[in-house]
C-alpha cells in the first residue's frame, strides 16, 4: 500500500480577486495508475474548476468520489480551503474536510454517497456518475501555442491524458511552427487518443489543463469516429473552420484518415493557409528539436 499526498493544487481567484480555493488530497492505493500524482492532481482541478461555486463540503466529496471512482484509489481524504482576500472580509480562511474508502460512505453520516453515484445537487451539473462510457471512441485534439516551450507543454498535456484511466494516446504527429502574416507566429500538434471517457467530459478536462497554462496554449477536440475507424466525423459548427495547422500535422501522423469523407490530403492541400506550415520536428517527444 502506498500513501500519497498532494497539496495546493489551485482551483483559481474569484472574478474580483477577493477569494482564493485550494484543495489537498491525501490517499492510499495499491496499483501503479493511482500513484501517478499529476494526472490525479489534473483531475481534481478539472472537477474542481468545474464545481467551483458549489458550498465546500459538496466540492470536496464531489472531488472526492470521482477520483476515487477514476482511479484505482483504495481511500481519498480532500480537503477544500477557501481563503477570503478582500477588505472588510468576516474571516480569513474556511475549509472542509471529507474522506472516502472504497467500500464505505464518507465521514459525513448526513450524506452517504456510494462510490460512483450520481452529481452534485444543483441543475445543470456537468459531470455524469463516476464511470466510463463502455464504448471507446477514437479522439483528435489539436494542440497550439505561441510559447517558445510549447514542445514541453504539449508533452504535459499528453502525459496528462494518457494518465487517465479509460484513456490512451494511440498517435502524436510532428510538431509544427505556424506562421503568421502579422508576426504571431506558434507551434501545432495533434494527438490521436482512444478513450472511454464521454465526450463532453474529455472536453471539460482539455479545457481544465488549457485554463490550467492561463492562455499558454489551446486545445480543442477535431474529430471523432468509433474506435479502430479512419472515418472521422467533425466536431463543431463550422468544420470548414479547421485549417492547415490541423490539418498538417494531422495528415502526417494518420494519412489513412478521413474527415467528414473526404482524405486529409485533400483537405490540406484545399487550405488557404498551407503554405505557412511546416514540420519543426518529427523527434519533439524523445527530447529534443529535430
Amino acid at each position: 500500500m502506498t500513501e500519497l499526498t498532494c497539496t495546493g493544487i489551485h482551483l483559481g481567484s474569484g472574478a474580483e480577486g477577493t477569494e482564493e480555493i485550494d484543495v489537498d488530497l491525501r490517499w492510499s492505493t495499491r496499483q501503479g495508475v493511482g500513484s501517478r500524482i499529476q494526472a490525479v492532481a489534473e483531475y481534481a482541478r478539472s472537477i474542481g474548476q468545474t464545481l467551483r461555486g458549489e458550498p465546500l463540503d459538496e466540492l470536496a466529496e464531489a472531488i472526492a468520489t470521482r477520483l476515487c471512482g477514476q482511479f484505482d484509489i483504495d481511500g481519498m481524504t480532500v480537503t477544500v480551503r477557501e481563503r477570503l482576500l478582500g477588505e472588510g472580509r468576516m474571516f480569513d480562511e474556511a475549509s472542509a474536510s471529507t474522506t472516502f474508502e472504497r467500500n464505505s460512505a464518507v465521514s459525513n453520516p448526513d450524506r452517504q454517497p456510494q462510490r460512483g453515484s450520481g452529481t452534485p445537487r444543483g441543475e445543470g451539473a456537468p459531470f455524469e456518475a463516476v464511470g466510463v462510457d463502455p464504448v471507446f471512441h477514437d479522439v483528435v485534439v489539436s494542440l497550439q501555442s505561441p510559447m517558445p516551450n510549447a514542445d514541453r507543454l504539449f508533452q504535459e498535456v499528453i502525459v496528462t491524458i494518457d494518465g487517465i484511466p479509460g484513456n490512451q494516446v494511440n498517435g502524436v504527429s510532428p510538431l509544427y511552427f505556424v506562421s503568421s502574416l502579422d508576426g504571431s507566429d506558434s507551434k501545432a500538434a495533434v494527438m490521436k487518443i482512444s478513450t472511454a471517457m464521454p465526450i463532453n467530459q474529455l472536453g471539460q478536462v482539455l479545457t481544465a489543463l488549457q485554463n490550467t497554462h492561463e492562455g499558454a496554449l489551446t486545445l480543442q477536440i477535431v474529430a471523432v469516429s468509433d474506435s479502430g475507424d479512419e472515418s472521422f466525423t467533425s466536431v463543431g459548427d463550422d468544420p470548414q473552420s479547421l485549417g492547415a495547422a490541423v490539418l498538417g500535422p494531422w495528415n502526417d501522423m494518420d494519412p489513412d484518415a478521413r474527415l467528414d469523407g473526404d482524405p486529409l490530403a485533400y483537405l490540406f492541400a484545399m487550405t488557404s493557409d498551407s503554405t505557412q506550415v511546416g514540420v519543426e520536428s518529427d523527434r519533439w517527444l524523445m527530447g529534443g528539436l529535430a
